[in-house]
């Protein structure tokens, strides 16, 4: 039986009394929590220690009649402000007082969610809200995981972040009707620079009312240094802190350093912005905010070689495909979209220019020879001149009146949001194109702005100054060369976009950068990016890309007006020479990639998402190769099984190495495991090879369902048997089977009730909103199935018997169709070809049949295809 010792701070006197009023008549005393069945082994304060009216003098009159100022050392700890409590919930409670929770907090006001865009509402306030169940009374056990929300470029994350906290806030509420439990009052906002901390401060303090998303707007705060940050967390009348990133980080003579846990523990939700970078100081922060939950908000999780962050859980993804279907808030990605016929593995060799070697590249006339391959000024230089001549075509260009393909017409959410029963497409939309050119260097940079602005100066009757024929340099700032900002309100490339899209002399539609205008930029009216350098990292690529693909659109009643097809649509100029090879494919290998993940995140990424990391645990960083949701992706698998392959074929060694570095391998315990799998498969290891075979289906054809339900419900109940591992290892609880050792249904019960009262009474069925149309899902199996598996030569084949194992598990003639507008759209079929186990019977399907067909021997070798029994 737990008992009180008397803690070392209080006095007898008032330990005695503290007795005398809580103690049980067996010498055990209730936890003060409501709902709460363990006993109290804590003495908790009411208000906090720290609270100002125990710290700071406090006035008294004296026997005099005068009024003085007295500190009470003892005043937390006097018999009113104590009550028992059980360590975990006095641990969780914070430092907060206890009244303080039953308050009406900023964050739990309403929202008027029909203003917010699908990315907003969809991706984020809606899998927050989902979510609560799962989250509420167990934040603990998502401390540790940078908690992502993947969204392309231009999906309006600044409204995302704003509305972040209110779904943590609506799903606790909504899920705990009996009390009010700990949720955000205050959200620590984490930037890049400080141009990023004003913008995002200013769109907050006035886009959520400005668009009529709530009436008051909230109070926000920018700390520009550590004892701000400091002051700011204390305060309760705020509501956002935005600081710049490095403040967090270990300084010398740092007022954060040696406090930061204490610090992380006043903000419950800490949000970093484009958290791409830094990741390794993140990671720490993540790591120190025991009692925050921390998320992150980017269009590319993804480190520079393009291996997933580690610690990170994806919330959800809201890519280009679903930012074109639900806001048509981006420009084409030309006809890897917009034919009907696209390809599922593009090359984008449509809005991919280019510049060939033999063209001349300066105004001298230095010309480059084919293998001068690598990095030159003068091929930099050729660059800029292709870019400029783009620009001057698109604004000549004849006017098209079809409008792209990728335009949709409606919304899939059409009673949420007041712009969805569009009936009519009108191309009737010009306007000046903007570029970015991004080179090696700020001397390079400056270099080619001067270069531009010559050619520019020499033929005014071609680039009139007042279209905007100009240059504008934008870069950090060196010990050599002077700042130059990229200033939204004040640099000259922006100057179209504030001034309503007309253009003058003031106007520069040439931005010409080295590092700067990845993340952050936006101006809508830029359709070109020049790369007078090697791309390097798909991180860096996909944002420095995004720059050019934002739409420009309008709503009027019921048409969408759009620009003409040459403007609606992003395009890239690069170098012949920036990579090797015989092949467009080969040399442009990395914008490929980068487009591709663009297009399509998911298929890339192989992100372990929330839902399922909250039902594993930490056991997702363990492998086991028996359980089908293990910490190895299906995608990772394949990428194994591929590798492995091709070593096969050309009689190389295994170098477990280059498996680590492919999959993004890091930590003991998953090294681990991909070395065992890698080295069972090689070495024909028959447990390793059974193993794979049951993740993947057994390697046979697939079965029709018995039958499939119409209405499709989330079940977020508890099976018996986890309410009783729930509780019974709860501290104190224990005991519980002891005392049921023989009645296994009434300790069920028992389970069963003190579950709900744990969990918050969440028992109930949610409706399944779906966002995505059975034809979405059934290209992700295709498009993993191809990456993961490097098979896109036979990749017809792939796509034809991955339908064809679809119209088997749903019992359909072979010659019917299976898409959007058809029988089998339905939220029921859609979630269950999302789930993980059912792609990987699928997955399994295909290569058995492309085997036995003649394709993939060396695949079959290794998955042991070649010993199993014909029907097997």
């Amino acid at each position: 039986m737990k008992s009180i010792r008397k803690p070392s701070w209080l006095s007898m006197k008032v330990f005695i009394e503290f007795q005398q009023k809580f103690q049980n008549d067996d010498g055990s005393y209730n936890c003060s929590e409501p709902g709460c069945t363990r006993h109290a082994d804590t003495i908790d304060h009411i208000r906090p220690r720290t609270a100002p009216e125990f710290t700071e003098p406090q006035e008294f009159i004296d026997e005099n009649g005068r009024t003085r100022k007295r500190l009470d050392p003892n005043a937390a700890h006097k018999l009113e402000n104590l009550q028992p409590m059980c360590r975990s919930h006095n641990s969780s409670k914070g430092t907060k007082d206890d009244n303080y929770w039953d308050r009406t907090l900023y964050f739990d006001s309403h929202l008027n969610t029909s203003k917010l865009r699908a990315s907003q509402h969809d991706y984020i306030y809606r899998p927050l809200v989902d979510a609560a169940p799962h989250v509420l009374n167990r934040i603990s056990e998502v401390n540790g995981k940078l908690l992502i929300f993947s969204q392309c470029t231009g999906a309006g994350k600044t409204i995302g972040k704003f509305v972040l906290p209110f779904g943590i806030n609506h799903g606790f509420l909504k899920n705990s009707p009996a009390y009010k439990p700990p949720r955000a009052d205050k959200v620590l906002l984490c930037v890049k620079d400080q141009t990023l901390r004003k913008q995002l401060a200013n769109e907050l303090r006035t886009e959520p009312v400005e668009l009529g998303i709530i009436n008051q707007a909230p109070k926000v705060f920018e700390a520009e240094s550590s004892d701000e940050l400091e002051t700011y967390s204390r305060r309760d009348n705020v509501q956002f802190v935005v600081i710049c990133a490095q403040l967090l980080w270990d300084r010398m003579n740092s007022a954060i350093a040696g406090n930061r846990v204490q610090l992380l523990s006043r903000f419950p939700v800490v949000i970093f912005d484009e958290m791409h970078y830094a990741t390794e100081k993140i990671r720490q922060i993540v790591h120190q905010a025991t009692n925050s939950l921390v998320f992150g908000l980017t269009a590319t999780p993804v480190q520079g070689n393009g291996n997933l962050i580690e610690d990170s859980v994806g919330i959800s993804t809201y890519g280009y495909l679903q930012a074109c279907r639900n806001d048509n808030s981006m420009k084409s990605l030309g006809e890897a979209v917009d034919s009907p016929r696209a390809s599922i593995y593009p090359n984008f060799e449509d809005i991919i220019e280019e510049v060939s070697p033999e063209e001349v590249t300066d105004i001298n006339g230095e010309i480059l020879q084919p293998e001068d391959l690598g990095y030159s000024l003068p091929a930099a230089l050729n660059v800029a001149n292709k870019t400029a001549e783009k620009v001057w075509f698109l604004d000549r260009h004849s006017i098209e009146t079809i409008p792209s393909g990728h335009r949709r017409l409606t919304k899939l959410k059409s009673e949420d949001y007041p712009n969805s029963k569009l009936e009519n497409v009108v191309p009737d939309i010009p306007y000046w194109s903007h570029a970015i050119l991004r080179c090696k260097d700020i001397p390079t940079a400056e270099h080619i702005c001067q270069h531009l602005n010559e050619k520019f100066e020499q033929n005014r009757n071609r680039y009139p100054i007042e279209k905007g024929w100009k240059a504008e340099v934008a870069h950090s700032g060196n010990k050599d060369h002077k700042a130059i900002t990229l200033d939204e309100k004040t640099h000259p490339w922006f100057w179209s976009k504030n001034n309503g899209g007309k253009i003058s002399e003031n106007s520069a539609r040439f931005l010409v950068v080295s590092s700067m205008a990845t993340e952050g930029v936006n101006n809508r009216f830029c359709n070109v990016v020049g790369w007078a350098k090697p791309p390097q990292t798909m991180r860096n690529i996909v944002q420095a890309n995004g720059r050019a693909f934002r739409s420009v659109v309008e709503i009027k009643d019921s048409e969408i007006h759009v620009p003409y097809s040459h403007l609606d649509r992003g395009h890239l100029i690069t170098h012949y020479c920036w990579g090797e090879g015989e092949t467009f494919e080969e040399r442009q290998e990395k914008l490929i990639q980068s487009l591709r993940f663009f297009l399509n995140p998911d298929q890339l990424t192989g992100m372990t998402t929330f839902n399922t990391w909250l039902e594993e645990g930490d056991n997702t960083s363990e492998i086991n190769w028996d359980d089908p949701e293990s910490g190895i992706t299906l995608n990772e698998l394949g990428k194994v099984i591929s590798h492995l392959a091709s070593l096969n074929r050309k009689g190389e060694p295994l170098r477990i190495g280059k498996l680590y570095e492919l999959i993004g391998a890091h930590g003991e315990k998953r090294q681990k495991g991909v070395r065992d799998l890698a080295q069972g498969l090689f070495n024909h290891d028959p447990e390793t090879i059974t193993r794979v075979q049951r993740r993947l289906g057994r390697l046979t054809e697939v079965r029709p369902l018995e039958s499939i339900p119409t209405v499709e419900t989330v079940n977020t109940s508890v099976s018996d048997e986890a309410a009783v591992d729930l509780i019974t290892n709860i501290e104190g609880l224990e005991t519980l089977e002891e005392k049921f050792a023989n009645d296994m249904a009434g300790l069920t019960a028992t389970c069963l009730k003190l579950t709900s009262m744990i969990r918050g009474n969440f028992y109930q069925h949610q409706e399944v909103e779906m966002h995505e149309s059975i034809t979405d899902v059934m290209k992700q199996i295709v498009n993993e199935t191809i990456r993961s598996y490097g098979i896109e030569t036979i990749k017809n084949e792939v796509y034809s018997e991955t339908y064809r194992a679809a119209k088997i598990i749903l019992g359909m003639d072979p010659n019917e169709v299976l898409g959007e507008k058809t029988r089998f759209n339905i939220p029921a079929v859609i979630l269950h070809f999302k789930n993980t186990k059912v792609k990987a019977q699928i997955q399994g399907h295909c290569l058995r049949v492309l085997h036995d067909r003649g394709f993939l021997e060396e695949e079959g070798l290794l998955l042991g295809l070649n010993d199993l029994e014909e029907g097997q």
